[in-house]
């Protein structure tokens, strides 16, 4: 028994393979694209000497008092991810600016080219966030999952009536509103927990699953923002 648990781990490496493991596993179950997903840390040549601590300042605005940034119309191939990339250095807030837009823009994942797009300040940069702009930001996640799911179910309803070939898309839509809880235990951990009466029961189900399985996806500034090739 002892050798054959010895030839299960070391398969994949005698096959050149290395298990994927941590939220790139999970990425890989839904099948999240590739731009939206966090990159894969490479370890480093050689151990470099860590750099002196500087303390970290809490930034803790107050969501409503935030100015106007930039007012703009849409471009092809915007998406709130690379717009929040774009203003804010993180795509991990995009949840926040699609709540900005929303009812101009009420699909996450489309932005009619021309449309305005209104950026307001940054809630905070997202390594420095203070108790008030997290709350507001998982609101944001909250609407955004919520719009996910939404379109899945519009979707869903359009294939039991025949139109079969909208079942890939209505998938797309309800993997993208499970990602998107995963995601958010990364500004707060217990995010499934406060938010369980909103996120449906598979879904707590799913994601409680790869928490388990692969952990929470990296803490912001761990890793930089994806971007897209």
């Amino acid at each position: 028994l002892a050798a054959l648990v010895v030839l299960i781990v070391l398969m994949p490496r005698w096959l050149g393979e290395e298990p994927i493991v941590g939220p790139e596993a999970v990425a890989e179950e839904l099948d999240i694209p590739e731009e939206l997903r966090d990159p894969i840390e490479e370890e480093p040549a050689e151990p470099e000497p860590d750099p002196p601590e500087e303390p970290v300042e809490i930034v803790d605005v107050d969501p409503e008092e935030r100015g106007i940034l930039d007012r703009r119309s849409a471009r092809t191939n915007d998406t709130f991810w690379d717009l929040a990339d774009e203003y804010w250095g993180s795509r991990h807030l995009w949840p926040d600016l699609y709540r900005e837009n929303l009812e101009r823009h009420p699909d996450p994942d489309f932005i009619d080219v021309g449309a305005s797009i209104v950026v307001p300040e940054t809630l905070a940069p997202e390594q420095n966030m203070g108790p008030r702009a997290i709350e507001s930001l998982m609101g944001a996640y909250v609407l955004a999952y919520e719009a996910y799911r939404d379109r899945a179910d519009e979707l869903f309803a359009r294939v039991d009536d025949g139109e079969t070939w909208l079942r890939s898309r209505a998938r797309l839509k309800r993997n993208r509103s499970r990602w998107l809880v995963y995601s958010a235990t990364r500004f707060q951990e217990d995010f499934v927990e406060v938010y369980r009466d909103v996120i449906l029961k598979d879904d707590v189900e799913l994601v409680e699953g790869f928490l388990e399985r692969f952990g929470r996806p990296p803490w912001p500034g761990e890793l930089e923002p994806p971007r897209q090739e």
